[in-house]
């Protein structure tokens, strides 16, 4: 082994290569699962897991008499005479060990170095794979000292049927290593000395592979268990490793007959081939331009400050825009002159014509204005027309000025977009190869004056975004503009498809690529002049972080304080915002779990006792307490 990790007395934790070992130290109780052991063993599986440097996970044990004896009998006969209450596995507040080792992304290889009973049986078929020798037993007796087997009730008759499953059940008896192998629990039988040797062996052949293919074929085979064969093949858990770098690297590495380098992204503890994901907070401005007038400074002000605080850096604060036709944004330069520039954080201001874009620079900073000129085309005749006032031929005089401008500043990158590229609530859908025909004519005139195309931006005020259209686009637009690195999407929500969009995005894209979603808090927003008002809506911020924090996409935001960022202002414009986060909170864990005694919640008020408190659902019914236990 090449690398020790700090060791505890019941765990050692050892590395070779891409391979974490996990060794059961507690010889003398045959390596019997102690309570801490557990928790220990819980940390360092999810350690793992999380490590880039990590590919396969080996679980083995201490001596030659036991793999793992199961639970510490003698543990639970003390706190059964101290009077300690039990909790069925299924009913504690901390994790199942063995469901942790179920649900791992990577490979798990139980090293059988002995026998493995009760719980230890459990952990050992929790693994995906299992190496043991001819002088082990196996078996789970619970039946036979009063216990109620819980996952390997579950978990055993998936693996060899119903009958062999319960008569092991059923009976308690064990069964020898030969007849585990015959029944398909192990995968090999090797002698004594050779388990590990043998378990680490299987383990490199594994991390050898694209760590992407052998995660998304790990996911896809367990979770397809339990669905029909039609919903199995239409799995997408993860990243697509058809659609990786290392699908590409994996065919030039076997045409070349060498080994294949695999890309591995590190962001923190995380091993992910997603992209960089930037947000944007629209809520001072798409956000606010579609809601009733008399949101006053200090209101916006107060809103900016706790966004700031809860990590967001990048806020469009307003807009240069006719106050006649959007009054909301009437004090825009009023705020931008009152604005403070904030280190790391960039404010920016929507500029729509000549004029707008000249007083956006005389306030930068501490407005931000990005150093790239970018073009953009409407392909709807009606909404231009609403929107800019304009039609679609006298755009065709005007679209290329972006061009010109960045020549005239010397500019050494651009972008392109579209506007309601995916569909209008006037002119219907509009085809893919619409789409590509308008960026590719952006993209040739950058080209003709010499410089090259960094970014796409597409918005979708009318909300036809589709998560299949958004997919196909972004792969059109890597395969046919290779030097765009830079994705925007603006995604409205008025179909309830932009937060599918948006992850459809992230799984299309790699360390490559810049992903900049746009956001509001509460997922407030719209276009006066799209035909849906304040039910358009748009992805709201504090989900969104929430989905990326999921996935294990850093963002430096803080999700608890976005809610509170969205109860205030939907106390602002008084009426309810659109966030699920907000209104039910996030995952909890640890000290955010609920207490067991939440009664029935039934209203909006009363889920929020996750920020309020118990006083919010006080005297609700709780009808599964006995009636002495009520009163």
């Amino acid at each position: 082994m090449t690398e020790v990790h700090p060791q505890t007395d019941e765990l050692i934790i050892t590395d070779d290569q891409f391979v974490r070992v996990l060794r059961l130290n507690r010889p003398e109780r045959r390596n019997a699962l102690s309570e801490s052991l557990k928790m220990k063993l819980i940390t360092a599986l999810l350690d793992a897991d999380e490590d880039s440097e990590v590919r396969v996970i080996v679980i083995t044990g201490t001596g030659s008499a036991a793999f793992c004896a199961g639970a510490d009998l003698k543990d639970m006969h003390q706190n059964d005479q101290a009077g300690v209450r039990f909790r069925t596995p299924m009913n504690r507040v901390d994790r199942n060990v063995f469901e942790v080792v179920y649900e791992m992304k990577k490979p798990t290889i139980a090293a059988l170095n002995g026998s493995a009973v009760a719980g230890g049986f459990e952990l050992a078929i929790a693994c995906n794979l299992r190496v043991t020798h001819a002088a082990a037993v196996f078996g789970l007796p619970e039946t036979k000292i009063g216990m109620g087997e819980n996952f390997g009730s579950v978990l055993l008759p998936r693996l060899i049927g119903v009958t062999q499953a319960l008569e092991m059940l059923l009976t308690g008896e064990y069964i020898s290593a030969e007849r585990a192998l015959e029944l398909g629990l192990m995968n090999r039988l090797v002698p004594a000395e050779d388990v590990l040797m043998q378990a680490m062996s299987l383990a490199h052949m594994i991390a050898k592979n694209a760590p992407i293919s052998v995660r998304r074929v790990k996911a896809v085979a367990l979770r397809g268990l339990d669905l029909s064969v039609a919903s199995a093949l239409r799995q997408d858990p993860g990243i697509n490793p058809y659609l990786s770098e290392d699908r590409q690297e994996g065919i030039a590495a076997r045409l070349e007959k060498r080994p294949p380098v695999w890309k591995i992204v590190k962001q923190g503890k995380h091993m992910t081939n997603y992209p960089t994901v930037l947000i944007t907070d629209e809520t001072l401005r798409d956000g606010l331009q579609i809601e009733r007038e008399g949101v006053t400074l200090d209101e916006k002000f107060e809103l900016l400050e706790k966004m700031v605080d809860a990590g967001l850096s990048r806020m469009v604060v307003g807009a240069f825009v006719n106050p006649k036709w959007s009054p909301q944004m009437a004090d825009s330069l009023e705020l931008v002159k009152r604005l403070k520039a904030r280190p790391g954080v960039s404010f920016y201001v929507l500029a729509l014509n000549e004029r707008g874009r000249v007083e956006r620079l005389q306030h930068s900073p501490p407005v931000t204005v990005e150093p790239i000129q970018a073009t953009h085309l409407h392909i709807c005749p009606v909404f231009i027309k609403r929107n800019t006032n304009r039609s679609l031929e006298e755009q065709e005089h005007t679209w290329l000025s972006p061009i010109q401008r960045a020549k005239a500043e010397g500019l050494t990158e651009g972008g392109i977009g579209l506007s309601a590229g995916w569909g209008s609530n006037w002119s219907g859908q509009f085809s893919h190869e619409t789409r590509m025909q308008s960026l590719s004519k952006q993209y040739h005139a950058w080209q003709e004056a010499g410089i090259p195309v960094k970014r796409v931006d597409m918005a979708d005020p009318m909300a036809w975004n589709t998560p299949t259209a958004v997919a196909q686009d972004i792969l059109a637009i890597k395969e046919l503009f290779p030097s765009i690195t830079d994705f925007h999407l603006h995604l409205h929500n008025a179909r309830g498809l932009a937060m599918l969009s948006m992850y459809e995005a992230i799984k299309c894209l790699d360390h490559r690529h810049t992903l900049i979603a746009d956001t509001t808090i509460g997922g407030i927003g719209g276009c006066p002049y799209c035909g849906n008002g304040q039910a358009t809506g748009m992805i709201p911020t504090e989900d969104f972080v929430h989905l990326l924090d999921t996935l294990g996409i850093p963002t430096g935001i803080r999700v608890d304080c976005l809610i509170e960022v969205s109860a205030r202002l939907s106390e602002i414009l008084g009426r309810p915002l659109h966030s699920q986060v907000a209104m039910n909170g996030g995952l909890p864990s640890g000290d955010t779990l609920y207490d067991e005694d939440v009664p029935a919640v039934f209203t909006f008020r009363e889920a929020q006792h996750f920020r309020l408190g118990p006083s919010v659902y006080e005297g609700n019914p709780k009808p599964w307490l006995k009636k002495d236990q009520k009163a």
